[in-house]
């Protein structure tokens, strides 16, 4: 499967696609993204910035529980930073809906690198509404 570059428009790219955030594969519960570490990824002590990770995490759940048109927000998340991200790796979140109701969703996300190490994970709250 191609990675598909999550991007609102040319003119105007979404956060993820400024973050380099592809969709590697999804279906009807899940959702699996990566996230190359770039320069631009890092902080102060060369390694990789929470809010990187972080933001993979919440792109990656709410990419599980989006589907079709429908748009979701985040309401909550507990997260949980176990190892640092490193320069010049990919990192792979996978996200698992662990409950889907009529306005919310519950989704849980595990971040790995490209060694399959645990780098963090995570427990994220989706509010759902109509277009």
């Amino acid at each position: 499967m191609k990675d598909t570059q999550l991007n609102h428009s040319e003119k105007h790219p979404s956060f993820a696609a400024i973050n380099q955030i592809c969709i590697k594969e999804s279906g009807d519960d899940f959702a699996i993204l990566t996230m190359p570490i770039t320069h631009n990824h890092l902080n102060n002590s060369g390694i990789a910035h929470g809010g990187s990770l972080f933001t993979l995490a919440d792109s990656a759940a709410g990419a599980a529980v989006r589907l079709g048109d429908q748009k979701v927000v985040t309401l909550n998340s507990s997260f949980n930073f176990l190892s640092p991200g490193i320069l010049g790796d990919t990192l792979i979140a996978v996200a698992r809906i662990i409950r889907s109701g009529r306005t919310t969703a519950v989704v849980d996300v595990e971040i790995i690198d490209s060694n399959e190490k645990k780098l963090a994970t995570g427990t994220f709250t989706f509010f759902k509404f109509n277009n």
